[in-house]
C-alpha cells in the first residue's frame, strides 16, 4: 500500500472515530428537553363532577383531594417543552405565576424547579409522572396545578 492510500485510510479513520464521539454528546444534549403538561383546575366542594378533560387523572384527583373537594373543572391548559436550564412562566387564576425550570435528570428522575408564590422547591418525578400543586384559594374553592412531566425524545 502506498502512503497516499494510508493517509487517506488514517485520515478516515479519524473523521469516523469523532463522528462516533460527537453522536453520544449530541444526542445528549437533545435529550435533555422536558415537556410539561399543565392543567389548571378549579377544585369545588358540592356535587360529584368531573370534568371530562382531566379524565386521564380522575382517580389521582379524587384519592389526593376527594376528601375536601368534589367537583373538578379545568381552568386552562398548556404544554411546555423546556430545554435544560430553562423556565416558562404561567399566570394562574388567582393572579399568581406558576414557574418552571429543567434541571435535568438525577438517577433516572426528571427534576424540575418549582416557583409558585414565593415557594420554591425542587420536583423529582419519573419519565411521564403526574404530581399536583394545591391549596391557593379560589372563589369558593381551591386552584389544583397538575403537572405531568415527561422526557422529550431526541431526533437523529
Amino acid at each position: 500500500m502506498n502512503k497516499k492510500a494510508v493517509d487517506y485510510m488514517y485520515g478516515s479513520l479519524i473523521t469516523a472515530t469523532v463522528l462516533l464521539m460527537a453522536g453520544p454528546i449530541q444526542a445528549q444534549e437533545t435529550n435533555n428537553m422536558v415537556s410539561c403538561e399543565i392543567h389548571v383546575i378549579h377544585a369545588e366542594k358540592g356535587a360529584n363532577h368531573i370534568d371530562t378533560q382531566l379524565k386521564s387523572m380522575s382517580r389521582y384527583l379524587t384519592r389526593a383531594f376527594g376528601n375536601r373537594f368534589q367537583s373538578f373543572k379545568q381552568i386552562k391548559k398548556g404544554l411546555y417543552k423546556l430545554d435544560l436550564k430553562k423556565s416558562n412562566s404561567t399566570k394562574l387564576p388567582n393572579g399568581t405565576q406558576l414557574k418552571l425550570t429543567n434541571l435535568g435528570t438525577e438517577k433516572g428522575m426528571l427534576r424540575l424547579a418549582m416557583e409558585i408564590s414565593g415557594l420554591k422547591t425542587t420536583i423529582k418525578v419519573r419519565d411521564g409522572g403526574l404530581f399536583f400543586q394545591a391549596g391557593r384559594k379560589y372563589k369558593k374553592g381551591m386552584i389544583v396545578v397538575a403537572i405531568r412531566a415527561r422526557k422529550v425524545a431526541s431526533k437523529r
